[in-house]
């Protein structure tokens, strides 16, 4: 079993490649104009929300986080589209956190 923290930097491998076939054009923030990014090593979840339940914390969609180093402005992204999480993956088995990565994106 691989320890966490080499499988979340494996995933912030895959998120920068990923961003390097995805996002066409200037890698600028738009609100600093910077190009300096980082990504959590560990996914967020936005959690569902319906008007029978409420706010449901336990279901939710994971979510990678790309984060401007100078200003905080944030990018999430759907970690199932990205394929970082299988489709099937029950949303208990999914990792959340708030570690920033320590490596960066630059455009």
């Amino acid at each position: 079993m691989a320890d966490e923290s080499g499988s979340a930097r494996d995933r912030v491998q895959k998120v920068f490649a990923w961003i390097a076939e995805k996002w066409k054009g200037p890698r600028q923030c738009p609100i600093c104009a910077q190009e300096r990014w980082s990504v959590q090593e560990l996914m967020s979840r936005l959690p569902t929300v319906s008007q029978e339940s409420g706010i449901n914390l336990a279901r939710g969609y994971p979510q990678i986080l790309v984060i401007c180093e100078n200003c905080g402005y944030t990018l999430s992204f759907n970690a199932i589209v990205m394929q970082i999480e299988p489709a099937d993956k029950k949303p208990d088995q999914q990792e959340t956190g708030e570690r920033p990565a320590k490596e960066s994106a630059r455009g």
